[in-house]
């Protein structure tokens, strides 16, 4: 009786600090980038990033590339051009595709190049030094490479220009290979312009569905694609068969639209332990079933996701996550490890947790951080039965907290 009374009065006490306070999150800052990312990589577990040459590290310690050393974000060769628009892998390499409109680096007017463990040196001679590099991607010891002047190919000693896709009002923004072929993902131009074209011996072609007619057009376009799962992902801003279509999965024969319940556009496709996980203007979700979960809330688009050392990574536009201070590349290993019952998300289970459940079933305005670490029972859902297995497990009363999924 005794313990139940205080574990009462523990509850009513505790629970008059929950409402107005910034609320825990499971997203955890990589502080140390100043300025919008524009690029992002994993290799051989490293994380990159690339950004403005100016702004990515502060003004003070310009860089293009940035890597992360566990604890912040070092230059990666310093400054090597005016943007890092494109990261990407060739030959077991890091390279790095940039924008040089009006002034290159120590290395000269160069749009891609390669490290070699120590210093960036050019890959081969670019055709067009003048411009910006959206997309890379490879097949094989092929690269390709999208641009804002024209599309061209790398075959470890040439460059040769490829065919312009015929959309003059259109611009080509992504590359993505699928099936051994390559892809590209457009942007611009007005509503009937395909937005995904594949690279064919006669130049781009539209990817239609069987019926010869179905492929995303229109909108805004396409920002980005993914091979994953046997599909071809495209996410952006789209209309498939006349309707608004922020996720597109081609599957080889029929594009499938897995909006769901998104908003109407997403900035960015990812994977973390094998499921599909997208950015939009304001936070983050992943892909449960045929539904998408939020699993952050940001300030501004997130453009890249990917994975790395175990923890799904989120880059972009974005100051805050979930209202906390995270400058534009934060990290999440999942909100619920170990034991369940970590309720607000501050590492231990103990009466604190308690008085947030509390806030929350009441309705005095807690958001739950983590829905599965509130599921303390583990039955799917949380109510007033998680309640009293905390109580049970806080007073000794014999109750054991379950494992996380």
């Amino acid at each position: 009786m005794r313990a139940s009374v205080f574990v009462l009065l523990a509850i009513v006490f505790c629970s008059a600090a929950y409402g107005a306070d910034v609320q825990p999150s499971p997203w955890k800052p990589m502080n140390g980038v100043s300025g919008w990312v524009h690029s992002l990589a994993v290799l051989d577990g490293r994380l990159y990033v690339g950004g403005d040459r100016n702004e990515l590290l502060g003004p003070t310690s310009p860089a293009t590339v940035a890597v992360w050393n566990g604890t912040t974000w070092i230059p990666l060769g310093g400054d090597i051009a005016e943007r890092a628009t494109a990261l990407g892998v060739y030959k077991g390499d890091l390279i790095v595709g940039c924008q040089n409109f009006s002034g290159g680096g120590p290395v000269g007017f160069h749009n891609v190049l390669r490290w070699t463990g120590s210093n960036w040196e050019p890959l081969g001679d670019f055709p067009d030094p003048y411009t910006e590099v959206d997309g890379l991607t490879t097949i094989g010891d092929t690269l390709y490479v999208t641009s804002f002047n024209g599309n061209y190919r790398f075959d470890g000693i040439t460059w040769t220009e490829i065919p312009h896709f015929p959309y003059d009002e259109a611009v080509n923004l992504r590359l993505a290979q699928y099936e051994g072929n390559v892809y590209m993902g457009t942007a611009a131009g007005a509503g009937t312009v395909p937005r995904v074209l594949r690279l064919t011996e006669f130049g781009w072609a539209p990817v239609f569905s069987s019926d010869g007619a179905t492929t995303p057009v229109g909108a805004t376009g396409v920002f980005s694609m993914l091979d994953a799962h046997g599909m071809l992902y495209a996410g952006g801003s789209m209309l498939l068969a006349e309707q608004p279509c922020a996720v597109a999965a081609f599957n080889g024969t029929d594009w499938i639209d897995m909006t769901f319940n998104l908003p109407a556009r997403i900035s960015g496709l990812g994977l973390y332990h094998d499921t599909l996980v997208v950015g939009t203007a304001d936070g983050m979700w992943q892909l449960v079933g045929e539904r998408w979960k939020r699993i952050g809330t940001t300030s501004d688009d997130v453009t890249f996701i990917g994975e790395y050392a175990g923890s799904l990574v989120a880059a972009g536009w974005f100051e805050t996550v979930d209202g906390n201070a995270a400058p534009f590349v934060s990290q999440w290993f999942g909100c619920c490890a170990g034991l369940r019952g970590n309720v607000n998300f501050t590492g231990i289970v103990d009466l604190g947790d308690l008085s947030a459940l509390v806030s929350f079933l009441t309705g005095g305005g807690y958001v739950l951080p983590c829905n599965e670490e509130a599921d303390v029972n583990g039955m799917g859902i949380v109510d007033l039965s998680d309640l009293s297995s905390l109580v049970s497990y806080l007073t000794g009363g014999g109750y054991v907290l379950p494992n996380c999924p």
